[in-house]
């Protein structure tokens, strides 16, 4: 928690250090961009959720469509312009050929928010990296290594909240470090913000594309 000295003194808070305004600002910095990924990272642990209980078991068939595509299976890497897909200048030209092919158009409302839930949080991976390595650039290695950790959406809602659990304690962890800073949202407040509580029950579907592990 960031305060003033005489705050220190009022309150008799204990072993207080100096803080220097460059640090304020690196972790200022940092936490905007925790945020960003937490809120892209809530929205999909969302649309799980909602599709274990509203996706159609057609949508399985329909997602597997719509990223094939996008020629998303290519393999997907760190680039000059951002995320990459072979063949495509970016995640980002990729995600809007998904949304304008017919196979997405045929989806459930249900099946339209875990497709954009996927896309959103692929696309905020390298803000995640920035952040927790307080640097400008992004690492490629370590980059594919985090964007292998995002569980693709033809998977069995059970398998993608999971491995999203298992993302979001490395969220958790890397900004852990961080102080409360006045006029910005803490991580726990931008998941509430996006995700409502419980556990939803999955509803049975084909799957005919892998065990998803």
């Amino acid at each position: 928690m960031l305060t003033t000295a005489s705050e220190v003194s009022e309150k008799g808070f204990q072993q207080p250090m100096p803080v220097k305004s460059a640090d304020v600002e690196k972790w200022r910095t940092a936490q905007v961009q925790f945020n960003d990924v937490q809120s892209n990272l809530s929205r999909y642990t969302a649309a799980a959720k909602r599709f274990s209980q509203e996706g159609k078991p057609s949508d399985i068939i329909g997602i597997n469509a719509a990223l094939n595509e996008s020629k998303i299976g290519g393999g997907i890497h760190l680039g000059p312009a951002g995320i990459e897909i072979p063949g495509y200048s970016s995640l980002a030209e990729a995600a809007d050929r998904v949304t304008r092919s017919e196979s997405y158009k045929a989806l459930s409302p249900a099946g339209k928010d875990l497709v954009d839930g996927f896309f959103r949080t692929m696309a905020a991976v390298p803000a995640y990296q920035k952040a927790l390595t307080n640097i400008g650039k992004t690492n490629k290695e370590m980059l594919e290594l985090e964007l292998r950790n995002i569980p693709n959406p033809t998977m069995a809602p059970a398998d993608i909240l999971r491995k999203l659990a298992a993302f979001q304690e490395n969220v958790d962890q890397g900004a852990s470090g961080i102080p409360r800073i006045a006029g910005i949202p803490t991580l726990k407040e931008t998941k509430a913000k996006f995700e409502s509580g419980g556990n939803l029950p999955t509803i049975n579907v084909p799957r005919p594309f892998g065990s998803g592990q």
